[in-house]
């Protein structure tokens, strides 16, 4: 295919490099559980070693899957700067629009692959996924690479793209369980083939387990060595750990108020647009289903839209964003496929719609920019110990300090500068930069302080002056330690 044709994908794509990469240093997610992810990840390549769990879950005691972790290990490892893990989940997000135009084409045609990729790129929610460093953020592009490869198989009915299907929902549930719906993937190969004998269908279907399996390998070593810990750590969280944090819910909350606000939060950024989107989506896919003939991959894809709906409505935990990233696929699928059945075949009301979308998506991902994380001051301080410190340092961590000391001990380490014997420096979280509580760190001989963050000179003759405070270290050998052989938190 000529670069001509092409010429509306590759915009597209340069489009989602712009609206992801822009303001980048200031937007990165370089929080507690960031840091500490980079670090396991820099360890694993000095150890020469992968863990066989990834990140412990927030909500009780299990852990998710390891692959999030090779994911960081390769980029760590493959792209230069002190950024390269962030980068490299930034390019997966740049990815996913390839993937949605790949996935458009094959399952409804050229006009459904644009609009389908375009979509993707402007979303808000997945711009604001890009620029994070976290198990969950996988998620995305995971659902992306699953559909992809169903697509693919449902296009060509070559089977390697089983394989890659498989995979795609293996590395979903590493990254989280809230993708658990995607599972249906392994058994969609019953529908996508075009075989009308029945053993064909089955190897297929074993084909799509197989990827799985292949995916869920490490997982499978961990428990062979520790007795099924793993799984038994599951069961305990569905039987007893998913009720620790309780959240009430109902259907007519959901169905009126949390799902409509779900379609504006990821497509514009507005919970307050959601009600009118999604009556939009429902009411065109209600009219143009049977007129137009759904296509198959949208059949699955409204499936498996459909057990979201039902899994969320029996997860007692909170729903906090991190949390419902799978949801992102399918409210822009669901979008853009409304929106074709309108457009299709109609070639000046596509490109107005097309423009329409890209304004729309400029003016409200504008607040992405605005809203800076705290990477800005995290790198600050990095630029302190660079310029006027110039030599390796220690880094002790006052308590209730450590919501960018691990990002910070990262980037750090990534510039040569720190050192057990290094310069002792001392971190303190004042907890909030703009004077609306008191400052929590001591007030006298600060060596430089962002408004929020402080580094103190921890030389012993200054160490009087911390006497209230605990004082901690990071060891990132005792960090991967921690996430192989996570006994404190599997509790079997």
């Amino acid at each position: 295919m000529t670069i001509k044709k092409q010429i509306w994908p590759l915009l597209i794509l340069l489009l989602a490099v712009i609206l992801r990469f822009n303001g980048y240093a200031n937007r990165l997610n370089v929080s507690v559980d960031q840091g500490r992810d980079a670090l396991i990840g820099l360890e694993s390549i000095h150890l020469l070693r992968v863990p066989l769990l990834g990140p412990p879950s927030s909500s009780w005691g299990f852990n998710f899957g390891p692959l999030y972790y090779y994911f960081i290990i390769f980029f760590t490892a493959i792209i230069p700067g002190i950024f390269s893990p962030w980068i490299g989940f930034t390019l997966l997000s740049v990815f996913s629009v390839f993937l949605a135009y790949l996935i458009g084409l094959q399952a409804r045609g050229k006009t459904f692959g644009l609009l389908l990729s375009l979509i993707t790129a402007i979303s808000f929610a997945e711009l604001v996924n890009s620029a994070n460093l976290l198990n969950t953020s996988l998620v995305s592009f995971a659902v992306f690479l699953s559909f992809y490869a169903a697509s693919a198989y449902f296009k060509s009915q070559n089977k390697k793209y089983l394989l890659l299907s498989g995979f795609g929902v293996a590395l979903a549930l590493h990254a989280h369980l809230q993708a658990l719906p995607l599972a249906i993937l392994l058994l969609s190969p019953w529908l996508l083939s075009r075989a009308h004998q029945i053993l064909p269908r089955i190897h297929a279907v074993l084909l799509s387990l197989v990827g799985f399996g292949l995916g869920m390998f490490p997982l499978i070593i961990f428990e062979f060595q520790h007795s099924l810990a793993w799984s038994k750590s599951l069961l305990d969280y569905a039987t007893f750990g998913q009720y620790r944090f309780y959240t009430p819910v109902r259907w007519l909350t959901d169905l009126t108020i949390f799902w409509p606000s779900r379609f504006g939060e990821v497509l514009w950024g507005s919970p307050a647009l959601g009600l009118y989107l999604s009556i939009f989506v429902f009411a065109s896919l209600a009219f143009y289903a049977f007129r137009k003939k759904l296509d198959k991959i949208s059949l699955l894809t409204i499936l498996a839209f459909i057990l979201e709906i039902l899994s969320l409505r029996n997860y007692r935990g909170p729903r906090s964003p991190e949390y419902l990233v799978f949801t992102h696929f399918f409210i822009i699928y669901l979008f853009a496929l409304a929106i074709t059945f309108v457009i299709e075949g109609r070639r000046i009301l596509t490109i107005l719609v097309c423009l329409l979308l890209f304004f729309a998506g400029l003016s409200f991902d504008r607040s992405i920019y605005i809203q800076k994380s705290q990477s800005a001051e995290t790198l600050s301080l990095l630029n302190f110990v660079k310029k006027q410190i110039g030599k390796p340092v220690s880094l002790q961590i006052l308590s209730g300090s450590y919501e960018n000391a691990y990002s910070l001990f990262y980037f750090l380490s990534r510039s040569h500068l720190i050192s057990k014997n290094g310069y002792p420096l001392a971190l303190c979280d004042n907890g909030d930069k703009y004077g609306l509580v008191p400052d929590r760190c001591p007030a006298s001989d600060r060596l430089f302080s962002t408004g929020r963050f402080v580094l103190f000179d921890y030389r012993p003759e200054n160490r009087q002056k911390f006497n209230l405070f605990e004082i901690g270290t990071i060891d990132p050998l005792r960090l991967y330690k921690r996430t192989y052989n996570n006994y404190e938190l599997i509790k079997y």
